[in-house]
């Protein structure tokens, strides 16, 4: 890792100034962290969907929604693949 010119190579060094970046990233006034406006609010039908149960039927049915050709990654497995098995 590297950091301000010097390079860190012990993973204690490492893990430390990891550690030292998220936390100055949280720390601090509110104002002077990032702003999420004009941001809109989930409705509760939505947040109900998100937060709810994933069952199989629901991951078959995305499945079965997607193109067969269309690669859900950069793995090479489309969904025909994906179907099939």
């Amino acid at each position: 890792m590297r950091e301000q010119g010097q390079w860190y190579e012990e993973q204690s060094a490492v893990k430390e100034k990891v550690r030292d970046f998220f936390k100055q990233s949280f720390e601090g006034e509110p104002s002077t962290r990032v702003r999420l406006d004009n941001t809109s609010t989930l409705s509760e039908e939505d947040n109900v969907m998100l937060v709810g149960r994933i069952t199989k039927e629901k991951i078959k049915h995305v499945v079965w929604c997607c193109g067969s050709d269309k690669s859900p990654g950069p793995d090479d497995f489309n969904f025909r693949f994906l179907k099939f098995c």
